[in-house]
């Protein structure tokens, strides 16, 4: 009894044997369709001839290379091996190394993902082994899917010597077995081989030995240190590059875009050459004392007040000390008193005071404190300590600001606990950086600086707070 499936297949059989005969004939081509399941379709789809499976619009060949036309890939077309017909499939173009199961050995490059059932896919390495790479030049000229590359090596002093012989290549680029290239592109390429990475040659484009390390960068352009010359040379900020270069860095420690990058240009300064950097330096780097891993950098703290104490005992005059300074060199003593009694007022004191900058020189004045604790003051302002005896009181307050005394400076916070999460109550100072003026919260996240160490010099540059605009880093005049 032949049953119904039995009766579709032997239709099916004749079907195919009519079409074959047509074909024979080049009057008609095959049509599978609506000839039942996928199964039926693709043995349908295997019974075809090439031509067959070429003219069908059910079905399309399996079509590859030979191994030897299939590592290099030619200049023209090569002559393609039928390995049998498939349903019309969806399938990747990317070109696929395949082989039998049986056949480890035997190597075939088709046009896409599609390969026969059974076959076992590869990759470049795999199917084509090292390519040309190593061959002398004699060998690479005589292999047919080999070029002869030839570059200028670099001689000391980066001149380009004569056009040589380099070694060899293969006809493509691959970067993890996927082919990348297949002509050279018409630009400057240095290279060396991978076991000498000192010797470099330039080549007139894109195409280099294989096995060899290319670059589109000139080796022997200038490059800028990897490093912030802050961070490595503090004091010479040495430049070895030509002058006018830029050189640029990531904000130090931060992530990308969260700060504006620190940037140098090489100056030429007292006859040598030197960075000349951008200030403030950018980063966000932990603060001292954090919680870090040990050589990890941070960002030293500035002066800040974590109490508010008294400034000493009370002033009282004294009857044993005597002022006997003069000015130095410019006439006849000056002195404004001789010790304390000679001075009226409440904290009063006969100090030595330095009056007058340039050739000025010291003298014996009358100095008043303001206050003892912050209770002497205003509501906005602070006790800021300074000295009561001889000691310091010539140079505390600075060629042009005579005297030290303690004093009441304007201030938005007292200590640090005025200020919010983990801002800090620091002193802003004056001219020359030798005393403070006022006193604000200091934020280590929105200030331009925290401390006189990002602007890159405790001497010349300070961090300073300026109303309206908050803590920024800002030129100290030099002070003798």
């Amino acid at each position: 009894m032949t049953t119904a499936n039995g009766r579709s297949m032997v239709a099916l059989l004749l079907a195919l044997a009519v079409s074959a005969c047509a074909s024979s004939g080049g009057s008609n081509s095959p049509d599978v369709a609506d000839t039942g399941t996928y199964e039926t379709r693709q043995s349908a789809c295997n019974a075809l001839s090439q031509d067959e499976c070429e003219a069908s619009d059910e079905c399309e060949p399996y079509l590859a290379r030979l191994p030897e036309s299939a590592c290099p890939y030619p200049e023209v077309p090569m002559q393609q091996e039928y390995f049998g017909c498939h349903e019309l499939l969806t399938c990747s173009q990317a070109a696929t190394w395949a082989h039998p199961s049986d056949s480890p050995d035997d190597w075939y490059l088709f046009n896409d993902m599609c390969i026969p059932e059974g076959w076992v896919a590869g990759d470049w390495d795999e199917a084509c082994g090292s390519g040309c790479e190593g061959l002398a030049q004699a060998d690479c000229e005589a292999a047919d899917h080999c070029f002869p590359v030839f570059g200028a090596p670099l001689l000391d002093g980066c001149i380009s010597g004569d056009s040589q012989y380099a070694g060899c290549w293969t006809g493509e680029k691959h970067e993890d077995g996927e082919v990348v290239g297949i002509s050279c592109a018409t630009m400057v390429t240095w290279a060396h081989s991978a076991d000498a990475p000192e010797e470099w040659y330039v080549f007139a484009d894109s195409c280099v030995p294989d096995g060899w390390v290319s670059s589109e960068v000139d080796p022997c352009a200038p490059v800028c240190p990897g490093t912030h010359p802050w961070l490595t040379e503090p004091q010479s900020w040495k430049c070895d590059l030509p002058e006018g270069t830029v050189c640029s860095w990531p904000a130090e420690g931060c992530e990308p875009g969260q700060k504006p990058d620190n940037v140098c240009t090489c100056v030429e300064y007292g006859g040598k050459m030197r960075f000349e950097c951008e200030r403030p330096f950018h980063n966000c780097l932990p603060l001292e004392g954090s919680d870090v891993p040990e050589g990890t950098l941070t960002r030293p703290l500035p002066a800040h007040r974590e109490t508010a104490g008294a400034c000493g005992p009370e002033i009282a005059p004294r009857a044993d000390v005597v002022c006997d300074n003069a000015r130095d060199g410019i006439g006849s003593p000056e002195n404004e008193c001789v010790s304390d009694a000679d001075c009226e007022g409440k904290w009063t004191r006969c100090l030595d005071s330095w009056v007058g900058g340039g050739d000025g020189g010291t003298l014996c004045t009358c100095q008043t404190a303001d206050c003892l604790t912050d209770a002497d003051c205003g509501t906005d302002e602070l006790c800021r300590c300074g000295t009561t005896s001889e000691a310091e009181a010539d140079w505390c307050g600075g060629p042009l600001e005579p005297g030290c005394m303690h004093e009441c400076i304007p201030a938005s916070c007292k200590t640090d606990d005025d200020c919010p999460g983990n801002q800090l109550c620091s002193p802003s100072k004056g001219m020359c950086q030798w005393r403070a003026v006022s006193y604000h919260c200091h934020d280590p996240e929105a200030a331009e600086c925290f401390s006189a160490w990002e602007c890159m010099g405790e001497d010349s540059w300070g961090c300073n707070f300026e109303n309206g605009k908050g803590w920024l880093c800002q030129e100290i005049p030099m002070c003798d």
